[in-house]
C-alpha cells in the first residue's frame, strides 16, 4: 500500500501542475483575445479559466497542507488521527466553489450560443446565480469530512442526501448543455462549419466531465470511508481544466470533438494549401469558431472559392459547384465604381451583365497582403454562409445574387447588374424628380426590406442607406450589399490595430495570432478607426448602436432606424445625414442624445406629409416605438397609390388604397413569384 501511494503521490502532484498550467493559459489566452475583440465568449471563457486555475491551486494547497482526500487517506493508512479544522473548511469550500463555479459557467457558454445576444442571457442575475449555487456546492462538499465520523449511525443518512444533492448539482449543468445543444443542432446554427464546431466541442466537454467529475461523485455517495479508489478518482478531477484549455483554446481535436478543416477544403484547380495554411482558433459562439481553410486565389481572372460542393454558386434555389472562367470570355470588366470598402466592376458572362463587387485593398507590403490573405481565410467560413443566405433572398426588390469567388486577389460578390447606379446617384442627379416616383422607388425598396425581415430565420441588412439600393434601367429599386462594407472594415481596423499593438511580431506570428478567432465586434481603441472605415455609415446608424459601437447588436429595429434615414435621403435628393457635421464622432453624440438630420422647410414644402411622418416613424430614439418593415411598405404604398392616381385621391380618405395594398402584401412577400431564375 505504501508503495503504491508513494507512486501516486507523484501522479497526484503532476496532475494538479498540468491543470493549472493549462488553466493559466486559457486564462491568457481568453483575456488576450477579448481585450483584441471585445467577444463575450473571451470573457466567459476567462471566467471559467480564472475558476479552474482558483480549483487548483486550491487543491494544490490542500495537499501541500495534507488536508487533501489523498492526504487525509495516506494519514488513515498510516494510522494518524484525521483533523478537521476550520482552515480544511475553507479550502475545501473554496477550492470546490471554484470547480462548480467552472462547471455552470460553460454552462452560460452553451446558453449563449443558443440564445445569440448577451441581453437574453441576464449576466447580473447569473452571476448571482451562480455564486450562491457555487456557494452552495461547496459548503456542502466541505460538511462532508464532519458527516462521515466516528458516530456513522447517526450521521449516515445525512452524509448519504448530502452526497446524492452534491451529484444531482454537479449533473445539472451537464445537462442544462446537452439540452442547450438539443435545440442548437435544430437551428441554422448547425449548417455552418463554425456552428457545428462548437457543438462539437461542448459535446466533448460533457464527455470529458462526466468521465472525470462523476467517478468521484459515485464514490463519495457509496462510501463514506476513505479509499483508494476515491484517490484516484479525485486526481482525475484535476484533468477537468486540461480538458477546458484543450477544447476551447485550441484547434485541436480529439475522438469525441473532431472538427477538421478536410470537411469543406477542396483545392482550386491543382494549387494545393499546406498545414501551415490552415489557422488554428479557439471555441467562438458570436462569429464561430473554425476556419477551414481558404483556396488559392487566381493572380488574374476570377476564380471560384471552394466549398464542398466546389464553386459557389446559384442554379434553382440551390448551390451548386461548376467552372466560372468563361465568366471573362466576353470582353474585360470595366470599372464603374469604388469605395471605401469594394470596387465595384460591370462584366458581361454567358450573355448577361453582371456586377462584380470585389473587396477593396491596397497591399502597402508583402506582410499586409499575407495578412489580408489570412483574414480571407478567417471570414471565409463566415463569408460563405452569408453568401448562401443571400442566394435565397429571390425577390424582385433584392438584387440577385448569382455566385462567389475571387477577382484579382479579391474576395467578391457577382450579383446583377442595375444600370441606373445608386438610388443617391439617381437623387442627385434628377433634383426635380416627380414625388409620385420618389415614393414607388421607397416602396419598393420597403418591399424587400420587409421580405428580408420576414424570413425565418431573418436576415438583416445593417447598412441601409441610399447608395445600397440600386436603380435598374426600368426604374426599379432593389436593396444590395450585405455585409461586404462590415468585412472591408473589420480587415482595416484588424491590420491598424495590429500594425500599432503587434509591430514586433514576425508576419508568421501574426498568422497565427490573427487565426486564433474570428472577429465581427472591434476592441475599444480600433472604434474611431472603424468609424473611418465604415466611410460614414455610422451617420446611418441607430442610437443604441452609436451608445455602445463596440457591441453592435443589430437587429430589426435598427435596420428600420437606417431606412428611416434612406427616406431622408429620398426628401432632401440624396444629402449626406448632419452634412454640416465634420467627424463622425460627433454625430454619435448627436445621435444618441436624440438629434435627427435636419428636415429643410424648403423639401418639406414639396413632400407629402404622412413621407415625413414615416421618416419620423423610422427614426424613433425608442426602438419598440419604430414600426416594422410590412407596416412601413404598406404606408409607402398606400401613398404611392394615391400619388400615381392624381391629387384629388390624395386629398381623400386613404383607407381604400391601404386596403388596396394590404390584399396584394402577400404576394409582396412570396419569393416563388418575385422573380424568374436565372438559368
Amino acid at each position: 500500500m505504501v508503495e503504491w501511494l508513494a507512486t501516486w503521490h507523484v501522479v497526484h502532484w503532476i496532475c494538479l501542475g498540468v491543470g493549472a498550467v493549462s488553466a493559466l493559459f486559457l486564462l491568457l489566452h481568453s483575456v488576450a483575445f477579448h481585450r483584441l475583440k471585445r467577444r463575450m465568449a473571451d470573457l466567459l471563457l476567462s471566467g471559467i479559466a480564472l475558476a479552474d486555475l482558483i480549483f487548483v491551486v486550491v487543491e494544490a494547497l490542500k495537499q501541500a497542507l495534507n488536508t487533501s482526500y489523498f492526504a487525509r487517506f495516506k494519514r488513515e493508512d498510516d494510522g494518524e488521527e484525521d483533523n478537521y479544522s476550520t482552515g480544511d473548511f475553507i479550502l475545501t469550500l473554496f477550492g470546490r466553489f471554484s470547480f462548480f463555479m467552472s462547471f455552470y459557467w460553460i454552462a452560460n457558454l452553451s446558453l449563449l450560443m443558443r440564445l445569440g445576444n448577451l441581453e437574453a442571457l441576464h449576466v447580473k442575475r447569473s452571476v448571482l446565480l451562480s455564486s450562491l449555487a457555487s456557494l452552495i456546492y461547496g459548503c456542502m462538499h466541505a460538511i462532508l469530512p464532519t458527516l462521515s465520523g466516528e458516530d456513522m449511525n447517526n450521521s449516515g443518512a445525512a452524509y448519504t442526501v448530502t452526497t446524492v444533492l452534491l451529484s444531482v448539482m454537479q449533473a445539472i449543468p451537464l445537462l442544462l448543455i446537452m439540452a442547450n445543444l438539443r435545440v442548437v443542432k435544430k437551428s441554422r446554427l448547425n449548417s455552418s462549419a463554425q456552428g457545428r464546431n462548437v457543438i462539437r466541442r461542448l459535446t466533448g466537454y460533457c464527455v470529458c466531465a462526466a468521465v472525470l467529475t462523476l467517478p468521484y461523485a459515485l464514490v463519495l455517495i457509496l462510501s463514506q470511508r476513505l479509499v483508494g479508489v476515491g484517490v484516484v478518482a479525485e486526481t482525475m478531477n484535476y484533468v477537468v481544466p486540461v480538458a477546458n484549455a484543450l477544447l476551447f483554446g485550441t484547434s485541436l481535436s480529439c475522438c469525441c470533438c473532431c472538427a477538421t478543416g478536410s470537411d469543406t477544403m477542396l483545392p482550386i484547380h491543382e494549387d494545393k494549401v499546406g498545414d501551415h495554411d490552415t489557422p488554428s482558433s479557439s471555441i467562438d459562439i458570436s462569429a464561430g469558431a473554425m476556419t477551414d481553410g481558404c483556396g488559392t486565389p487566381g493572380s488574374t481572372g476570377y476564380a471560384g472559392v471552394a466549398t464542398t460542393g466546389g464553386v459557389l454558386g446559384l442554379r434553382d434555389g440551390h448551390l451548386a459547384g461548376g467552372p466560372i472562367d468563361e465568366m471573362m470570355t466576353e470582353g474585360p470588366a470595366v470599372k464603374i465604381g469604388e469605395g471605401s470598402s469594394a470596387e465595384v466592376y460591370k462584366a458581361q458572362w454567358l450573355g448577361i451583365t453582371v456586377a462584380l463587387k470585389c473587396l477593396r485593398f491596397q497591399a502597402g507590403s508583402s506582410s499586409e497582403a499575407e495578412l489580408y490573405m489570412t483574414h480571407l481565410a478567417e471570414l471565409r467560413t463566415e463569408f460563405l454562409d452569408e453568401a448562401v443566405l443571400a442566394a435565397q433572398l429571390r425577390h424582385p426588390n433584392i438584387t440577385l445574387f448569382i455566385k462567389m469567388g475571387t477577382y484579382r486577389g479579391s474576395l467578391c460578390l457577382v450579383n446583377e447588374y442595375c444600370a441606373r447606379g445608386s438610388l443617391r446617384d439617381v437623387l442627385q442627379a434628377n433634383p426635380l424628380m416627380e414625388w409620385n416616383t420618389r415614393v414607388r422607388l421607397a416602396f419598393e425598396a420597403a418591399k424587400g426590406l420587409a421580405f428580408m425581415h420576414n424570413r425565418e430565420p431573418i436576415y438583416l441588412h445593417r447598412d441601409l442607406k441610399a447608395s445600397n439600393i440600386l436603380v435598374t434601367a426600368d426604374w426599379t429599386a432593389k436593396i444590395a450589399d450585405f455585409g461586404i462594407a462590415r468585412i472591408a472594415t473589420d480587415f482595416t481596423a484588424k491590420k491598424q490595430h495590429i500594425s500599432q499593438k503587434f509591430s514586433t511580431f514576425s508576419t508568421q506570428s501574426l498568422r497565427s495570432l490573427q487565426s486564433i478567432n474570428e472577429s465581427v465586434v472591434m476592441m475599444d481603441d480600433a472604434a474611431s478607426e472603424l468609424m473611418t472605415t465604415f466611410a460614414g455609415t455610422w451617420r446611418w446608424n441607430a442610437p443604441e448602436i452609436m451608445k455602445n459601437p463596440n457591441e453592435c447588436r443589430f437587429n430589426r429595429e435598427t435596420d428600420m432606424y437606417s431606412f428611416g434615414v434612406a427616406l431622408w435621403e429620398i426628401l432632401t435628393n440624396g444629402a449626406i445625414p448632419f452634412g454640416n457635421v465634420d467627424f463622425d464622432h460627433q454625430v454619435r453624440q448627436l445621435v444618441a442624445v436624440g438629434e435627427r438630420p435636419a428636415l429643410p422647410p424648403a423639401y418639406l414644402r414639396r413632400a407629402p406629409p404622412e413621407f415625413v411622418e414615416i421618416i419620423c416613424a423610422c427614426w424613433h430614439q425608442r426602438p419598440e416605438r419604430r414600426p416594422s418593415a410590412q407596416d412601413v411598405m404598406l404606408r409607402l404604398g398606400s401613398l404611392s397609390y394615391t400619388l400615381s392616381n392624381g391629387s384629388e385621391f390624395y386629398t381623400s380618405s386613404q383607407n381604400t388604397a391601404r386596403f388596396v395594398f394590404s390584399d396584394n402584401y402577400c404576394q409582396a412577400m412570396d419569393s416563388n413569384q418575385s422573380c424568374p431564375g436565372l438559368w
